[in-house]
């Protein structure tokens, strides 16, 4: 059977030490809740953001030749009560396509635009790309944008 010593701001100090004492009188200036032990102080954390994102694209397809570009416009919904910036983010973008986002982060009242940029030489095919939204742990479903390269 094993034993673990657990010690507060009560315990009494043993070898002169103080500093269960010296923990105690810092959790309570940095705000910590009751007491201190061998698990370490307790330690508040901010809530995880709450509501919804929504991203929509216009237009959400687009024709783009080797060597060209084109551009969408990003419109950024939220609900519930987030006002936290929202971070756009794309995926399945093919070989010699280039995404860009202007800009990247949106804040409350803000829009973004997206770029699309396809590299010369690059091969035809339709590629369907998702654009998500994100601000903490929530994320928007994906809005897609279809490219076609002639």
């Amino acid at each position: 059977m094993s034993t673990t010593a657990r010690w507060n701001h009560r315990t009494p100090r043993t070898n002169g030490s103080a500093l269960p004492r010296a923990i105690a009188v810092v959790g309570l200036v940095l705000g910590m809740t009751s007491g201190c032990n061998s698990d370490g102080p307790a330690v508040r954390t901010s809530p995880p953001p709450t509501g919804t994102i929504g991203v929509s694209l216009t237009p959400a397809s687009m024709t783009v030749a080797p060597g060209g570009t084109s551009g969408a416009g990003i419109t950024i919904t939220r609900g519930g009560q987030l006002t936290a910036p929202v971070t756009l983010a794309a995926s399945g973008v093919p070989a010699g396509v280039t995404l860009s986002f202007g800009p990247a982060t949106v804040t409350v009242g803000m829009q973004s635009s997206l770029t699309v940029t396809v590299a010369a030489g690059t091969q035809p095919g339709t590629s369907e790309i998702s654009i998500v939204g994100s601000s903490g742990t929530l994320m928007s479903p994906p809005a897609k944008l279809t490219v076609r390269i002639p």
